[in-house]
Parts: structure tokens; C-alpha cells; sequence
């Protein structure tokens, strides 16, 4: 395993702010890190993972626990 990361955007057309569903993200991911967002609206998610996709899953199905779908967006993906 390796340390991946993964970059989320923030969804402004969310219906209520994503500071509460960021916490339940930042719970869902255990022992990752999750830092931002930035001015950008930018959230880094740093996690050991076997790769990229095994990393974007993991996040996904994270984003997905917290019930934060509304909220965030994988911002980049190959």
C-alpha cells in the first residue's frame, strides 16, 4: 500500500452547508487525512491505498457512509 490522494470539490448547489457532512466524511474516512477546503473549494483526502482507484473508491464509499453526496465530488479523475 501506498499513500494516495484524492481531490474532492465542494458543491455550492447544495442544499445546506458541507461543514457538517465534511465531519461525517472526515469520521467515515477513519484514519485518513482531510485537509481544506481551500479558496478553491478544494478538499485533499490523503489514505494508504494498493492504488489511484483503490483510493477513489475508498473515498467514494466513504462520501457515500458520511451520506455526503450531496455535498462533494471526486475533482479530478483520470
Amino acid at each position: 500500500m501506498s499513500e494516495q490522494t484524492v481531490k474532492l470539490a465542494v458543491r455550492q448547489d447544495a442544499a445546506d452547508p458541507y461543514e457538517h457532512a465534511l465531519e461525517s466524511l472526515r469520521e467515515a474516512l477513519g484514519d485518513a487525512r482531510v485537509d481544506g477546503p481551500d479558496d478553491a473549494g478544494v478538499i485533499e483526502v490523503t489514505l494508504d491505498a494498493g492504488d489511484e482507484d483503490a483510493a477513489i473508491q475508498r473515498v467514494i464509499d466513504g462520501i457515500a457512509a458520511a451520506g455526503a453526496d450531496d455535498h462533494f465530488e471526486i475533482a479530478e479523475h483520470p
